[in-house]
């Protein structure tokens, strides 16, 4: 993931970003003022500024949980310089994400999908999406002995049963509900 640090943003800045296909959240520092202790998705007390990133962050479910550590997010991700630079990085990883969803969908599981209870597109691509996520954070994406290609073939050849078996139990799901309305 990308990010930039900057200056604080209200509510209608934090909106534009959005609008760009960005997320903005707040940012507190410590208690003495010295660092960038927390991310938050608002900060009233303690505020040093905001950070953008070219993804959603997944923060805890409970009050006292509601936060990320500053320091541990920013030694897994990638500072830039600029919002011209993440917007620039965050088309080129959605081209990316785009090219492997398609040979998911398309090389690897054509038949699984065409022949599973849910083969409409919309759900497919959406799956797939989420599939090309994982790969790309997964070690076979990251070795550099093979091309990438191979690299997504051996990860979904590694990863099959356990795709497969999530694509139906999340796709039956809501056909039980349409069922159980009927």
């Amino acid at each position: 993931m990308n990010y930039l640090i900057t200056n604080h943003k209200n509510s209608e800045e934090k909106q534009e970003i959005m609008n760009k296909g960005l997320f903005c959240y707040d940012l507190r520092h410590s208690d003495d003022g010295s660092e960038i202790a927390t991310i938050e998705k608002s900060v009233l007390v303690n505020r040093v500024g905001s950070i953008i990133t070219d993804e959603e962050l997944k923060f805890g479910n409970k009050a006292y949980n509601d936060f990320i550590d500053f320091e541990e997010f920013s030694a897994r991700n990638n500072e830039v310089d600029t919002l011209e630079e993440l917007l620039v990085l965050k088309i080129s990883n959605m081209e990316e994400i785009n090219y492997y969803s398609f040979c998911i969908a398309y090389d690897f599981l054509n038949d699984f999908y065409k022949n599973s209870g849910m083969p409409e597109c919309d759900v497919v691509n959406e799956e797939t999406k989420k599939l090309a996520k994982r790969f790309m954070r997964s070690e076979n994406y990251k070795d550099m002995s093979k091309s990438s290609y191979e690299n997504l073939e051996d990860w979904i050849e590694e990863n099959k049963e356990q795709i497969k078996k999530s694509y139906i139990i999340a796709n039956t799901k809501p056909l039980k509900k349409e069922v159980e309305a009927r």
